[in-house]
C-alpha cells in the first residue's frame, strides 16, 4: 500500500514538472516597472470580503484562493467569497484559522484554534488530531516532499502527521510552550522552525537542535521562512531580513525594512516582502529595495502575508485591512501620493523626449523624466495662478498661460511676464499656440483670441472681426487654416486673419462647446464637443453619441494612436474606439453599434475623470498622455498585457429544488424534482468581470449557449433521462478552455413515464377499444328505437307548440290593448298633473301679489297707515300667509305620495289629542265666520295609522267645511265603531255639493280653483290628499252631500295592525 502510494506521488510529481515547463507562470508584475505603478484592487467588508481580520492568503492547484481569518476559512473565485466556519460546516468548533498548505494530492490542511487540524477535500472536511488531545495548532505548517505535515500543538508540542498517526518532536525542554510561526524544507532536507521568542530550530537526521541566536543577532522573533529558487533560504524577522546560504546568517541592510511576516519570489526571479511597514521588492542579484506604503498609495502598510497566484498577480493581506491584489496595467499614474505637487491637471506638455512638464490648477509646475518627478521652478512667484497651458515654441521658448498673466522664459533663463497692467489685452490666458509663420495665437479666459507676431505686435479679434466668443478652448492649425474651438461659439476656422467658417449648432453641430479638434493623414476633421464625437468630411457633418455605442458623449478630446484608435478622454473614463469601425458605421447608416471601449479604474486608473479644460498629449514614444482632477495617466497602446494562463473551469454547485446536491456522488434526481440550477466559476483572477462561459446541457441542448459572464443556469420541467452538464470558460483576453468540467446526472421518471407503464396502457386502450365498439354496436340499435320514438314524440310537441304560439299570439295582443290603455291612463294623469300645477301657481300668485303689493305700501308710504289701519293690514297678511302654507303643505304632501317617498309610521294612536291640535288652527278661521265646530268622539277612542296622516286629513276636512259653511253655521265631527274600524264624520250645513262635482271630488278632474263662502280660495288638492292618506292607512272616504243643504265626509281608518 505504502509503495503504491509513493509511486502515485512519483507520478503526480512528474506530471506537475511537465505542466509548469509546457505553461509558463505570466509575469502580471513588469520586471522595471515602480512599485507605485501597479495597478491594485482592495477588498474588504466594505465590498465583498465577509472580514477584514485576515491572516494567510494561498492558491491551490485548483485556482481558489483561499485566506485565513478570525471569521473561519474564506475562498474566492475572483467573484464571490464563500467562507466555511461553525455556522455551516460541522467540524469547525471555533472559527479562527491560522496557516493553509495544500499537499501534493491536492488535499488543503488548516491549522486551527478550537478544530484541531482540518483537511478539506472533494468539498469535505476532517477533523484530525482532536482525538488525540491536539485542539488548538499554532499557526505554522508545512508539507515536506514526502507529503508528510509538519506543524505544532500549544498542547502537545511540536509533530510530524502522516495522515494516520502523530509523531511528535523531543527536545531537551518542553516544546508546548514554544510557538512555531513558519516551518520550510531546506535544500539538504532539514526542516527549518522559526519561532516567536526562541529564534531558529532545525531537524535534521532525526534531532532537533537550536541555531545559536548569536548566528543571526538574537533576532528572536522569526515570522517567515522562504527557500527562493537557488535555494538559498531568507528568514523574516522582528529585526528585519537575514539570508542563510547553509553555512551563515547575513542580515539585509535597509532602512525601512522593519518585521517581515511574509516572502515569495515570482518568475522573474524577484523577491517580495510583506511587512509591518509596508510592501518590498528586492532583486536578488542588485540586491536593490523598492518600497511601497500606504504613502505611496498602498491602502495598508501593514502586511501578514503574500503570494504570487499562477496568473503572476501578487496578493497581499492586510492586519485588519482587507486583501489586495497587485498586478500590471495599461496604465501608469502620476497623482500626489507619488510626488506632485498638484491635484487637477490642467496642462501637460512634452519638452524633450520622455521629459514631460505638468501644469496644475494650485501653480505648481511639475517635470517627470523617465518616471521621476521633480519640481520645475520659475522666477516669477506662479503659486495660486492657476496654470491653464504650457508650450514650447520652435525657438524653445517656453510660454506659460496662466489666469494672471503669460509668462515667456527664454532658453538663456530670462523670464518675462504679460499681464493687463503692463498694457497686455488680457491676464485670464487660457492657451498659446505657434502656428507655421511662427505667429504666438493667444486664447483666453475672458477677452477672446489674440495673435501676436514677429515684432510683438497684437492683434485683437471680436465681434468686428467676426469671432463673437469670449472663452477659447482650442487652437489648432490644419492646411493653412486656424481652427478655434470655443466654449459658447462653436468652432471659427480663419484664413488670413479672417473668419471663414463658423461650425455650430446651425449648421448641424449639436452644442457650441469645442473642446478640441483633431485632423487625420487623410484630411478628415475630428471635433471633440459637448453632444458628442463629430467627423466633418467634404463639408459634411456625421455625428457620434450615446445612440451609437459611445459611453459617454462629451469627449473632451481626441487622440489617434499609431494603430488606427481614436482615444477620447471624458468624465466617465478614456474610451477607445477604432476609427476605420467608425467610418464603417457612417457609411452603413449607423445600422449596428460600434465597439467602444470605456477603461476606467477597473483597468487600472486611480481616477478615472478626466479634465474636460485641459488638452491631451501623444508623446514621441507614442504613449498618450490624459490630464484628470487627480493627475495624470499614461497609456502605451502598443502595449499588451499578455494572459495565456487557461482558466480552469469548475462547476461548484448543482441545486434541486434549491437543496443542495453533493456532487461528488453519483447524481439520480427522483421524479417530481422539476428545477436544477448549477453554478459553475472560471478561476482567472486577473479580470474576473471579463470571463465569459458557455454551456450546454447534453439530451436537451444541440449546442453550447453563450451565457458571457452568467456564472449560473437554471433548468425546469426536464423530461426523465440521462443528461451531461457541460461548461467551459474563457479568461479576461479570451483564452478559452474547452474541456471545461462536466456533471452527469440522470432523472428517473414517475411511473406513468416507465415502459411497463405503456404497456399496461396499451392493453387497457386495446380492451376499451373493443369495449367501446361493443358499446357503440348496441348504442346504434338502442338509437334507431329511440330516435323513431323521438320522431313521434316531436311531431306531438310541435303541435303542441303551434298551440301554444297561438295562445301566445292572442295574450300579446291582449297586452297591446292594456298597453294602450295605460298610455292613455297615463297621458290623461300628465295633463291633470299639469292642469293642478297650473292651479297651484294661479293660487299661489295671486296671494303673493297682494302679499308684495300691502308690504310695498307699507314700507313706501307708512305714513298713511294709522296703528287701526296698520293692524288690519297685518291680519289680512297674516291670513294670507296661512292659506299659502296650507296650499304649500298639501302640495308637498300629494308630491310625496306621487313619489313614494312619503314616511309612513303607523302605530297605536289616540284621535282625541290630534283634532284638538288641528282646532287650535282653525279656530281663529271658524270664530270670524260666527261657526260653531262641535267633536262626539269618546276621549280614549284609538286607531292603528300614521298620526302624521290623520292629522293633515283632519286638517283639510274641517278647513275645507269652514271655507264652505255660510256665518252662524255649525260643524260637527263624530265616530262610529264597527268590526275591524272606526267611521269617522265631517259634516257642515253649508252650500253643499251638486251630484257633478261629488262624481269627480276625489279625482284630478277636480283640481280647480274654488271659492269658499268668504272667498276664501281652495284648490281641491287637500280632498285628493286625504284620499291618498285614507288608502295608505287602509281605509276608505266617501262623500254625502245635498246642494244647498250641506255636507258630510265619511273616512274609516283600522283600529289595529292587519296581522291581528
Amino acid at each position: 500500500m505504502i509503495f503504491k502510494r509513493y509511486l502515485l506521488l512519483v507520478f503526480l510529481t512528474i506530471t506537475a514538472v511537465f505542466v509548469l515547463k509546457a505553461q509558463t507562470v505570466p509575469n502580471q508584475l513588469a520586471k522595471n516597472k515602480p512599485l507605485h505603478q501597479f495597478n491594485f484592487t482592495l477588498y474588504n467588508t466594505s465590498n465583498i470580503l465577509p472580514s477584514n481580520s485576515v491572516l494567510q492568503i494561498i492558491q491551490s492547484s485548483q485556482g481558489y484562493i483561499y485566506i485565513s481569518s478570525y471569521a473561519g476559512l474564506i475562498r474566492f473565485d475572483g467573484n464571490r467569497f464563500v467562507t466555511f466556519n461553525k455556522k455551516n460546516t460541522a467540524e469547525f468548533k471555533s472559527n479562527i484559522t491560522g496557516s493553509i498548505k495544500e499537499d501534493h494530492f491536492g488535499t488543503l490542511w488548516i491549522t486551527t484554534q478550537g478544530s484541531g487540524l482540518l483537511s478539506y477535500n472533494e468539498g469535505k472536511f476532517k477533523s484530525h488530531g482532536t482525538n488525540q488531545g491536539i485542539e488548538n495548532i499554532f499557526r505554522a505548517i508545512y508539507i515536506d516532499s514526502a507529503n508528510k505535515i509538519w506543524s505544532a500543538s500549544p498542547e502537545k508540542g511540536w509533530f510530524i502527521y502522516d495522515g494516520q498517526q502523530f509523531e511528535f518532536l523531543k527536545w531537551q525542554k518542553p516544546l508546548q510552550d514554544i510557538e512555531v510561526r513558519t516551518i520550510e524544507e531546506g535544500a539538504e532536507g532539514a526542516i527549518y522552525f522559526g519561532t516567536l521568542g526562541h529564534g531558529i530550530f532545525v531537524f535534521k537526521d532525526g534531532k532537533l537542535n537550536q541555531i545559536p541566536p548569536d548566528d543571526y543577532n538574537n533576532a528572536l522573533w522569526v515570522y517567515t521562512i522562504f527557500r527562493c529558487k537557488n535555494n538559498q533560504l531568507w528568514f523574516g524577522t522582528s529585526q528585519g531580513l537575514f539570508l542563510f546560504d547553509g553555512k551563515q546568517f547575513k542580515q539585509l541592510d535597509s532602512p525601512n525594512i522593519a518585521t517581515v511576516n511574509s516572502i515569495t519570489q515570482d518568475s522573474t526571479g524577484k523577491i517580495w516582502l510583506g511587512a509591518s511597514s509596508g510592501l518590498f521588492q528586492i532583486d536578488p542579484e542588485t540586491m536593490n529595495v523598492e518600497h511601497m506604503d500606504k504613502d505611496l498609495g498602498l491602502p495598508n502598510s501593514f502586511i501578514n502575508s503574500l503570494i504570487i497566484d499562477h496568473e503572476g498577480s501578487l496578493w497581499l493581506t492586510n492586519y485588519k485591512g482587507g486583501i489586495i491584489q497587485l498586478k500590471d496595467g495599461m496604465f501608469n499614474n502620476y497623482q500626489q501620493s507619488i510626488g506632485l505637487r498638484g491635484k487637477v491637471v490642467n496642462s501637460i506638455i512634452e519638452v524633450e523626449s520622455g521629459h514631460f512638464l505638468i501644469g496644475f490648477d494650485n501653480g505648481a509646475i511639475d517635470q517627470i523624466e523617465n518616471g521621476r518627478i521633480k519640481p520645475f521652478h520659475t522666477k516669477h512667484d506662479l503659486r495660486n495662478s492657476r496654470i491653464r497651458h504650457i508650450l514650447k515654441d520652435s525657438k524653445k521658448n517656453l510660454w506659460i498661460s496662466s489666469y494672471n498673466g503669460l509668462l515667456k522664459i527664454e532658453p538663456n533663463g530670462n523670464e518675462y511676464f504679460f499681464h493687463q497692467k503692463n498694457g497686455f489685452p488680457s491676464s485670464k490666458i487660457r492657451l498659446t499656440y505657434e502656428d507655421s509663420e511662427k505667429n504666438l495665437w493667444i486664447g483666453t479666459r475672458n477677452h477672446g483670441l489674440l495673435k501676436m507676431d514677429h515684432q510683438g505686435t497684437i492683434k485683437i479679434f471680436d465681434n468686428s472681426s467676426g469671432f463673437n466668443s469670449l472663452l477659447v478652448m482650442s487652437i489648432n492649425e490644419y492646411k493653412g487654416k486656424i481652427y478655434v474651438g470655443t466654449n459658447d461659439g462653436g468652432l471659427y476656422v480663419f484664413k488670413n486673419d479672417t473668419v471663414i467658417q463658423v461650425l455650430d449648432k446651425t449648421n448641424g453641430l449639436p452644442s457650441n462647446i469645442i473642446f478640441n479638434t483633431y485632423m487625420d493623414d487623410e484630411n478628415m476633421l475630428w471635433i471633440a464637443m459637448n453632444g458628442g464625437l463629430a467627423l466633418v468630411k467634404n463639408d459634411t457633418i456625421r455625428l457620434l453619441t450615446l445612440k451609437d455605442g459611445l459611453e459617454d458623449d462629451s469627449p473632451y478630446d481626441v487622440l489617434e494612436d499609431n494603430w488606427g484608435n481614436l482615444w477620447l478622454p471624458s468624465a466617465s473614463g478614456i474610451m477607445k474606439i477604432n476609427k476605420n469601425e467608425i467610418l464603417t458605421h457612417f457609411h452603413n447608416n449607423k445600422q449596428n453599434h460600434i465597439n467602444c471601449i470605456l477603461y476606467t479604474q477597473k483597468d487600472g486608473m486611480l481616477h478615472e475623470e478626466c479634465n474636460a479644460n485641459a488638452l491631451s498629449l501623444k508623446a514621441s514614444d507614442s504613449s498618450l498622455l490624459f490630464p484628470t482632477i487627480e493627475g495624470v495617466v499614461q497609456v502605451n497602446p502598443g502595449k499588451k498585457i499578455q494572459n495565456t494562463k487557461v482558466p480552469n473551469v469548475i462547476i461548484e454547485n448543482l441545486f434541486i429544488n434549491n437543496e443542495p446536491v453533493d456532487l461528488h456522488q453519483p447524481i439520480i434526481i427522483p421524479p417530481g424534482k422539476n428545477r436544477l440550477t448549477f453554478e459553475f466559476t472560471a478561476l482567472s483572477l486577473i479580470e474576473p468581470q471579463r470571463n465569459q462561459f458557455k454551456y450546454q446541457l447534453v439530451g436537451y441542448d444541440d449546442h453550447f449557449v453563450d451565457a458571457r459572464g452568467t456564472r449560473t443556469v437554471s433548468f425546469t420541467n426536464l423530461a426523465p433521462g440521462s443528461y451531461t452538464f457541460k461548461v467551459i470558460a474563457s479568461n479576461n483576453q479570451d483564452v478559452w478552455n474547452h474541456k471545461g468540467d462536466s456533471l452527469y446526472f440522470t432523472i428517473k421518471p414517475h411511473f406513468f413515464q416507465t415502459y411497463t407503464f405503456y404497456g399496461l396502457l396499451s392493453v387497457f386502450l386495446l380492451g376499451l377499444v373493443f369495449l367501446i365498439y361493443i358499446l357503440r354496436v348496441r348504442q346504434y340499435k338502442y338509437r334507431q328505437q329511440v330516435l323513431e320514438a323521438l320522431v313521434k314524440r316531436r311531431t306531438h310537441q310541435v303541435m303542441l307548440k303551434n298551440k301554444t304560439l297561438e295562445e301566445q299570439k292572442q295574450e300579446i295582443q291582449s297586452q297591446a290593448e292594456k298597453l294602450a290603455e295605460q298610455k292613455e291612463v297615463l297621458e290623461k294623469l300628465n295633463s291633470d298633473k299639469d292642469k293642478m300645477f297650473s292651479i297651484v301657481a294661479h293660487d299661489l300668485r295671486s296671494p303673493m301679489g297682494n302679499f308684495k303689493a300691502m308690504l310695498e305700501n307699507l314700507s313706501n308710504k307708512p305714513e298713511l297707515y294709522d296703528d287701526n289701519r296698520r293692524q288690519k293690514v297685518l291680519q289680512a297678511l297674516n291670513e294670507m300667509a296661512k292659506n299659502t302654507y296650507e296650499l304649500l303643505e298639501n302640495l308637498l304632501n300629494w308630491s310625496k305620495t306621487q313619489m313614494g317617498v312619503i314616511n309612513f309610521e303607523p302605530d297605536v294612536i289616540e284621535i282625541l289629542p290630534i283634532l284638538k291640535d288641528v282646532l287650535k288652527l282653525a279656530e281663529p278661521l271658524a270664530q270670524k265666520k260666527n261657526i260653531a265646530i262641535k267633536i262626539k268622539i269618546p276621549s280614549t277612542l284609538t286607531v292603528y295609522a300614521d298620526a302624521n296622516m290623520v292629522r293633515t286629513i283632519f286638517r283639510n276636512l274641517i278647513m275645507n267645511a269652514i271655507k264652505f259653511t255660510d256665518m252662524l253655521g255649525n260643524i260637527e265631527i263624530t265616530s262610529t265603531i264597527t268590526e275591524n274600524s272606526v267611521q269617522f264624520s265631517v259634516m257642515d250645513n253649508g252650500v253643499g255639493l251638486t251630484p257633478q262635482i261629488q262624481e269627480k271630488l276625489f279625482t284630478n278632474k277636480y283640481l280647480q280653483t274654488s271659492l269658499g263662502t268668504h272667498n276664501e280660495k281652495g284648490s281641491g288638492l287637500g280632498l285628493l290628499l286625504c284620499k291618498e292618506f285614507v288608502s295608505i292607512n287602509r281605509g276608505n272616504i266617501w262623500v254625502e252631500s245635498v246642494f244647498g243643504k250641506g255636507t258630510t265626509f265619511h273616512f274609516t281608518l283600522p283600529d289595529k295592525p292587519e296581522s291581528d
